[in-house]
């Protein structure tokens, strides 16, 4: 007997990605993220790597980027990621670019889906779970940055092959790894896959300390992340190299400090638009203040996703439930970490690797993924009414604890005087 495809026999992961594409359609009729830096950065690039593919070369240099820029290792080009080989070759820059963020929301629900069942996730909690995240106020906030929804639909992919790594040790998973991996690499901007491979490795820990019997395996996730970086050699060469050029390995402290997380504004996860309507808008003196913009402060997953989270984090938890609570709980802390303690952060960038990448605030990314798969928990688990109505009160209780604990105006006085003269 034919064995019948489970995404057929259960259609959840087919109505998620319909209901993604349905959320993403505009995207295909011409309305799409402007202003800012798709228009001064993003489609500028493109234009000019879609020029240099036209003419069948490569971008090695553009006259057409200030006074002349080797836009190969500018990251953003992208000019090794395949998929930008092929798009940026055969349509149009405005189609390319809107067809490429249209398919990488798409993948990153149903990568998202396919890690959640790896979890033990029902179809419909991996599915919460997959669109929460993939529409999530961190998505929503950085749509205008590409390497935001495109370096992130791999997270769960290089996860999903590292939880196969671990319960299997074949190789097989291992190169899936590694082309992922590389593949994320490629994407540039190089924030996101360091965050991945810090999971990887987690992952892997966490698996040891659950089977040490298995624990050699772990070697296979280092082996894979490495063999991706030697894929992604061809442009983390030239972009380090231009990197410490122009000093961006070396940034001041100050620089990477800004962008957190104002922790008066976790009250969001519930109310979305409480504090968005400040006079002076996302760059209003408020935001300087507090040591971020409005542009780049953003934590919420959905009303109703949190409400589940809850649910999740008081029901019997498994050990997926606990190792992204913990994840969830100490990126929450690092994205906020510069306007409680600056101090602390800077004891924290001070560990090798943690001090090359500015903006802490963008550490939201992992805590709402490990917030969304707790979501998903607790929608497989809050078959009665009780579970949700008491999620659906520690979830208001959560909200109006944001305010009382560092009110606006508290944290810009404390503030200002640390983060003045910091812009982006």
């Amino acid at each position: 007997m034919q064995r019948i495809p489970a995404f057929v026999s259960n259609p959840a992961l087919l109505w998620t990605l319909a209901l993604a594409a349905c959320l993403l359609s505009a995207l295909l009729i011409g309305i799409e993220p402007v202003g800012g830096d798709p228009d001064r950065m993003y489609r500028p690039i493109k234009a000019e790597l879609a020029r240099a593919l036209d003419e069948g070369g490569m971008p090695y240099w553009s006259d057409r980027v200030g006074l002349g820029f080797p836009l190969l290792a500018e990251s953003h080009a992208a000019a090794y990621y395949p998929p930008n080989q092929v798009l940026y070759r055969l349509l149009s820059v405005p189609l390319a670019y809107r067809l490429s963020m249209f398919l990488h929301y798409l993948l990153m629900a149903g990568a998202t889906y396919a890690y959640g069942r790896r979890l033990d996730l029902s179809p419909y909690g991996a599915a919460l779970a997959a669109l929460s995240f993939s529409f999530c106020g961190f998505q929503s906030i950085h749509s205008s940055h590409e390497w935001s929804y495109h370096a992130l639909a791999y997270l769960p992919i290089c996860l999903l092959a590292a939880e196969r790594i671990m319960a299997e040790g074949r190789l097989v998973w291992v190169a899936g790894l590694a082309v992922a991996y590389g593949l994320q690499l490629t994407v540039g901007h190089f924030q996101v896959q360091s965050w991945t491979a810090g999971l990887v490795v987690a992952t892997g820990a966490w698996r040891a300390l659950e089977a040490p019997r298995r624990a050699c395996r772990a070697l296979g996730l280092l082996a894979g992340l490495a063999w991706g970086a030697a894929i992604a050699a061809v442009q983390l060469g030239p972009s380090w190299e231009l990197a410490r050029f122009v000093g961006f390995d070396d940034r001041p402290f100050l620089s990477l400090a800004f962008f957190g997380f104002p922790p008066a504004h976790w009250a969001e996860l519930v109310a979305p638009g409480w504090l968005r309507g400040i006079p002076g808008g996302p760059e209003a003196g408020y935001w300087y203040a507090l040591g971020t913009t409005g542009y780049e402060a953003c934590l919420y997953i959905g009303t109703i996703p949190l409400i589940f989270a809850f649910v999740g984090l008081v029901s019997q938890r498994d050990s997926a439930t606990r190792f992204w609570t913990g994840v969830s709980l100490a990126t929450f802390l690092l994205a906020i970490l510069p306007s409680v303690w600056l101090q602390g952060f800077e004891w924290v960038t001070s560990v090798p690797g943690m001090g090359l990448f500015r903006a802490p605030g963008r550490f939201l990314a992992v805590t709402s993924l490990g917030l969304a798969l707790i979501a998903g928990r607790g929608l497989d688990r809050g078959g009665s009414r009780a579970p949700a109505w008491f999620g659906l009160v520690l979830a208001i209780a959560f909200a109006a604890g944001g305010p009382g604990g560092s009110s606006p105006g508290r944290g810009g006085r404390t503030t200002s005087a640390s983060w003045g003269g910091i812009g982006s």
